[in-house]
C-alpha cells in the first residue's frame, strides 16, 4: 500500500509539468512543482536524507549572521515554548535555507525529527529538496505552508511547514524562520493559524534587527499593506534607513537613501489615501482594495472603537489598518507615530499635511487635537 501511495504521489507530481494534475494550475505548489521538475531536474520519487553541514561548516555558514542570531534567539525560544505542546521542531535558517539553530518540542517527535534530518545543519533549498515549507519560502521570498502531500518529494509528505522569510535591516533576504510538524492529527487550519504565529515572531525579530541596527537615529512607523514599517532618520530629518515593507510603501532605493531624502518628502505616502493607491507617478503602490477597506472599515469598527477601555477623546471615529479617524465620516484620516509625529490627509480639501517635530510624552492629547485642529483649519481654508 505505501508503495502505491508513493507511486501515485509520483504521478500527480509529474502529471503537473503536463498540466493534467487535480491541482490549481495557478497555485504557488504547482508552480513550485514545475520548477522542482522543469528548472532543477528533480525525481520526486528520490528518497534520502537532505544534504547536512559538518559542525564546523555550520558554525562558518552562521559567523556573518552572529548579530541578527543573537536577536532572533529569544524569539525562537518563546516560539518553541509556544508550539511545543503541538509538537512542532521551530528553526532559524541562512537565505541559503541551512538550518542554523533548531528547537525540538521533546518527546517522541524528537526522534521523528532527528531521524529524517529535520535539525541544525540539514539543507532545504528548493533546488535540492524540491517543495518543502522553507526552501520554497525563500525561493519566492513570501511566506507559505507546505502541508503533508504538498511537498515535492514523497518521503516529505509526513510533514508540514510553515515558514516565514526573515529580512534585514536594508530590506534584503537574510533567512527564515520555520516551524515542522509531524503529526497527523494536525490540519490545515491548525498550521495556518501556526504560521500567522510565526509570521508574527520573525516580524518581531526584524523591527528589532532595524532598531539594532539605527540605534542612534529616530525611528518613525509608516502603515501599510502588509504591516506596519520603520523609518530611521538622523536630526536633520534626512531618511537614512528604511526596512523592506516601509521601502515598499514609499518607493524607496538604496540609491534614493544614498543621495539624501528629506522626511518631508514621505508626504507621498499620504497622498496614496487621495489617489486610489497609486503614486504621485501613477505607480500602483498598494491595492485600491486596501485603500477602500480603510476608509469603510469594518462593520463594528467604530462600535469596538467606542467601546475601548480608554478615553480616545475621538467620538464616532475609528481605528482601521493602523489609520486613526478621528470623528464620525471618513473625511479626514491620519497615521501617528509616537512622540507626535503624523500625516495628516483630508480628502475633501485634496490636502495632506505632515508633522516632523516632537514632543517630550510618546502620546500627548493637549498637544494632538489641537494640532489636528490647525490642520483642519489650514484644509478649510484652502
Amino acid at each position: 500500500m505505501a508503495s502505491l501511495s508513493a507511486s501515485n504521489h509520483v504521478a500527480r507530481v509529474l502529471s503537473v509539468a503536463d498540466r493534467v494534475a487535480d491541482i490549481d494550475d495557478g497555485s504557488r505548489i504547482a508552480n513550485s512543482w514545475r520548477r522542482c521538475l522543469i528548472d532543477h531536474k528533480l525525481d520526486p520519487a528520490r528518497r534520502g536524507p537532505p544534504q547536512t553541514f559538518t559542525e564546523a561548516e555550520v558554525r562558518h555558514v552562521a559567523e556573518p549572521m552572529e548579530e541578527l542570531i543573537g536577536v532572533a534567539v529569544p524569539e525562537l525560544e518563546d516560539l518553541a515554548r509556544v508550539l511545543r505542546d503541538a509538537g512542532y521542531c521551530v528553526n532559524l535558517a541562512d537565505p541559503n535555507a541551512t538550518m542554523l539553530i533548531s528547537r525540538l518540542p521533546g518527546g517522541a517527535d524528537d526522534r521523528m525529527f532527528l531521524q529524517w534530518g529535520v535539525y541544525t545543519g540539514s539543507n532545504f533549498s528548493e533546488a535540492f529538496e524540491g517543495t518543502n515549507g522553507l526552501g520554497t519560502a525563500l525561493a519566492e521570498q513570501r511566506p507559505i505552508l507546505v502541508h503533508r502531500d504538498e511537498h515535492f518529494r514523497e518521503q516529505w509528505g509526513i510533514f508540514s511547514c510553515a515558514v516565514a522569510p526573515l529580512f534585514d535591516h536594508g530590506g534584503r533576504l537574510a533567512g527564515a524562520v520555520n516551524i515542522t510538524s509531524c503529526r497527523d492529527d494536525l490540519g490545515r487550519a491548525a498550521h495556518q493559524l501556526a504560521l500567522a504565529v510565526t509570521m508574527e515572531a520573525t516580524r518581531r525579530i526584524e523591527r528589532s534587527i532595524f532598531r539594532r541596527r539605527f540605534r542612534n537615529a529616530w525611528i518613525a512607523t509608516v502603515p501599510g499593506e502588509g504591516g506596519s514599517g520603520l523609518l530611521a532618520y538622523d536630526d536633520d530629518r534626512r531618511v537614512v534607513g528604511a526596512c523592506r515593507s516601509a521601502r515598499s510603501t514609499l518607493e524607496l532605493t538604496d540609491g534614493l537613501l544614498e543621495s539624501g531624502i528629506e522626511l518631508s518628502d514621505l508626504v507621498r505616502f499620504g497622498s496614496l489615501f487621495l489617489n486610489g493607491g497609486t503614486s504621485l507617478t501613477g505607480e500602483r503602490v498598494v491595492s485600491l482594495s486596501w485603500i477602500a477597506d480603510t476608509f469603510a472599515g469594518g462593520l463594528d469598527s467604530r462600535s469596538a472603537f467606542a467601546a475601548s477601555p480608554g478615553d480616545n477623546r475621538m467620538p464616532g471615529g475609528m481605528y482601521r489598518n493602523q489609520c486613526w479617524f478621528p470623528r464620525s465620516g471618513n473625511n479626514v484620516l491620519l497615521c501617528l507615530g509616537i512622540h507626535g509625529q503624523m500625516i495628516y490627509v483630508n480628502r475633501a480639501a485634496d490636502m495632506v499635511a505632515a508633522k516632523l517635530s516632537s514632543w517630550p510624552l510618546p502620546q500627548d492629547a493637549t498637544m494632538l487635537f489641537p494640532t489636528i485642529a490647525a490642520f483642519d483649519e489650514i484644509a478649510a481654508n484652502l
